[in-house]
């Protein structure tokens, strides 16, 4: 029975993953909206903290909130050639800029160009109107329970995982 269900929810995972929300957004697939949201997130999180020491050490040198590549890949968890593959791609959509740093060539910053600023919005209002649709049928209340019940199944996997990992190494 257990099996069963561990079975119907990695295919219903696969099922949304196989949904062509990419079909209803403007130009962009869903990793290159993806890779806009994470670059825009990084940036923000790092001006609120520059905010933040800036209000605790006024004389302090205010630094613009740059984001580098490996920041993204971070982020992202994903393999870097494929954010740099979604990169380039963004790049010739003239989306996003890549700058190399004069201090230390090895480090790349990106940043989301004001068109590219305007896809993502775009993008957000489509999701928000779909998200908001899907609710309506759905059910607020039931919305509710089943974020609740996914929540709580991403942290138990998590710690699973995390000790057949530990397992793992054990063993080695």
């Amino acid at each position: 029975m257990m099996q069963g269900c561990g079975n119907e929810i990695f295919s219903i995972f696969n099922r949304f993953h196989r949904l062509k929300i990419s079909s209803i957004l403007p130009g962009v697939s869903s990793v290159e909206m993806g890779t806009l949201k994470t670059i825009e997130h990084c940036r923000k999180e790092k001006e609120m903290a520059t905010k933040e020491t800036d209000a605790k050490e006024p004389d302090s040198k205010s630094i613009d909130a740059k984001v580098t590549v490996s920041e993204v890949v971070r982020y992202m968890r994903v393999a870097a050639p494929a954010v740099s593959r979604t990169l380039r791609s963004l790049e010739e959509k003239k989306y996003v800029e890549r700058m190399v740093c004069e201090g230390d060539r090895r480090n790349v910053y990106v940043r989301v160009t004001e068109e590219g600023k305007e896809v993502l919005n775009e993008c957000n209002r489509i999701l928000s109107e779909l998200l908001k649709s899907v609710t309506e049928k759905m059910g607020e209340e039931d919305m509710n329970r089943l974020i609740g019940y996914l929540n709580k199944l991403e942290q138990i996997a998590e710690l699973e995982i995390e000790k057949r990992r530990q397992l793992k190494q054990q063993l080695k």
